[in-house]
């Protein structure tokens, strides 16, 4: 099996995407896995080779939940930090000390993400006032707009394919759970949350490109059924907070 080494630390990444999303049995993963493995994509490695890989991501939101109920408008946005984590078989996922703060805008099946790579101590810093100069302007700009705080940090593994310059990249989050938010934690530290709940059945499955798709992309993904409203940032928030639509609990 190809794999694709990760990719070294990058302060800023902005990207401007079309994403499509598909809620899949594992039958179904399998299935599309060998798909785009047939069209050279190989997959990307988080942490030492034949490690399981493992996303930990805490959102933010005011006390009314305005970016919350952003998630029912067009132009849906949350602002997060990212952690990643990953674990050889058999043992417990521990951080890896990679850490983003996130603001991710999404209309349709377009998104647009701006990221900003940080010591889990200088992203709680940030969160807390200091301003970087090369901090994204839109995080900056939704920093200074709203009071934040974390509300819920979802986890889940992750699985993901990528073409050689990862414009178009193929992700699947399985065993997705929440919980109460949790404090960014350096390397090495045991990253599995406490008192998680409320497990996803089936897989999260995301098709994510830059430019124009692929000309095989339609075929690989035919009758599949698709999840464009699907949200695990909605979906957290609703199970952690008990909230409705209009942001009430």
């Amino acid at each position: 099996m190809t794999r694709r080494p990760q990719s070294p630390p990058q302060p800023i990444r902005t990207l401007d995407e079309t994403e499509r999303k598909f809620l899949l049995g594992i039958d179904a993963v399998d299935e599309l896995l060998a798909r785009f493995y047939a069209q050279g994509l190989s997959e990307e490695i988080h942490g030492e080779p034949g490690a399981r890989a493992f996303a930990r991501t805490t959102y933010l939101d005011t006390n009314d939940f305005a970016l919350y109920r952003s998630s029912f408008t067009s132009a849906r946005r949350r602002l997060r930090i990212r952690e990643y984590a990953s674990a050889p078989p058999g043992e417990a996922p521990r951080l890896t000390g990679r850490c983003f703060l996130e603001l991710k805008t999404s209309s349709g099946t377009r998104r647009a993400k701006e990221r900003y790579e940080a010591a889990p101590a200088r992203v709680e810093e940030i969160l807390e006032g200091l301003r970087p100069p090369d901090l994204p302007g839109g995080i900056e700009e939704v920093l200074d707009s709203y009071r934040l705080l974390p509300r819920m940090t979802t986890w889940y593994r992750r699985f993901s394919l990528a073409n050689a310059d990862a414009s178009f990249r193929f992700t699947v989050d399985a065993e997705i759970q929440f919980c109460k938010p949790t404090q960014p934690r350096p390397a090495g530290e045991i990253a599995t949350p406490p008192a998680l709940s409320s497990i996803v059945e089936g897989c999260i499955a995301e098709v994510k490109f830059a430019g124009p798709a692929p000309s095989w992309l339609d075929r690989a993904i035919a009758g599949l059924p698709e999840a464009p409203d699907f949200s695990k940032f909605r979906a957290g928030m609703e199970k952690v907070l008990g909230l409705d639509h209009l942001g009430n609990r």
